[in-house]
C-alpha cells in the first residue's frame, strides 16, 4: 500500500495505533476517512514526509471485524457499547475529583465533568436507540426502508463527535500540565483512549454497517 495515496479509513483499519498518530497531527479519521493521507496533510499544512515515516513504521495488522451483519452488530455491542459507557463513567468520576482537588490550579479543566456528563447521556441514549430499533430492523426487517433511522444514527454520531472535540480542546488535546499529579494524567490518558475508541466505533458503523442503506435508498 502506498501510504500517501491511501485513504485515512484504510490506514486506520489496517495499522493499529494509526488513530493515535493521526490525532497527534490533528487529523480526525471519523471526519476525514474518505481523504487520502496526502489530501489530509495538505488540508492541515502538515509535513507529509514526517507523517508518512511514522505511519510506515507501524506493522500491517488489519482489524479482525466480522463482515456479516449479525456478527458485526454483536461485535459492536460487545466491543464498544458496553465498554464505552463503563469507561465514560470512570472518566466522569475522575474528572469530578480532579476539578475539586485542583480547583485553584490555573490549568485545571473546569467544565470537563459537565462535558463528560453530556457525553455519557448522549452515548447512552444513542446506543439504546440502536439496540432497540436500528439493529433489530437491520437483522429482522432488512427489506424495510431504513434510510431515516440510519441517517438519524449517523447524525447522532456527528453530535457525539462534536462533544469529543470539546473535550479535546479543553484538555489541550489531552496534554496535562508539567508535573501534573497521577490522577490528572490518568484522566487525560483515559479520555484520549475514549476519544480514539469512540471515533473508530462510529467510523465502523458509518462505513460498514450503515453505508449500504444510504446507497440503496434505504433497503439492503
Amino acid at each position: 500500500m502506498n501510504i500517501t495515496s491511501a485513504f485515512i479509513h484504510e490506514l486506520v483499519d489496517t495499522r493499529p495505533g494509526a488513530i493515535a498518530i493521526l490525532r497527534e497531527y490533528g487529523i480526525d479519521h471519523y471526519r476525514s476517512g474518505n481523504l487520502t493521507l496526502s489530501q489530509a496533510a495538505t488540508a492541515r499544512k502538515l509535513n507529509l514526509d514526517e507523517l508518512t515515516a511514522q505511519l510506515s513504521e507501524m506493522p500491517l495488522d488489519p482489524q479482525k471485524v466480522p463482515t456479516n451483519q449479525r456478527g458485526l452488530i454483536d461485535y459492536v455491542q460487545e466491543r464498544y457499547h458496553r465498554v464505552h459507557l463503563n469507561h465514560l463513567q470512570t472518566a466522569l468520576h475522575l474528572a469530578r475529583s480532579v476539578e475539586a482537588a485542583f480547583a485553584d490550579h490555573p490549568g485545571v479543566p473546569h467544565g470537563m465533568a459537565a462535558h463528560l456528563t453530556t457525553l455519557v447521556d448522549l452515548a447512552e441514549e444513542h446506543q439504546q436507540k440502536e439496540q432497540d430499533t436500528v439493529f433489530p430492523a437491520i437483522l429482522f426487517s432488512p427489506r424495510h426502508n431504513l434510510r431515516f433511522p440510519v441517517l438519524r444514527a449517523i447524525t447522532e454520531h456527528d453530535e457525539l463527535c462534536e462533544e469529543l472535540d470539546s473535550i479535546a480542546r479543553l484538555t489541550g488535546n489531552f496534554t496535562p500540565p508539567p508535573k501534573a499529579p497521577k490522577s490528572w494524567r490518568t484522566l487525560y490518558s483515559s479520555c484520549q483512549v475514549i476519544d480514539c475508541e469512540m471515533r473508530f466505533h462510529m467510523h465502523l458503523e458509518n462505513t460498514v454497517l450503515y453505508s449500504r442503506y444510504m446507497k440503496s435508498g434505504g433497503a439492503a
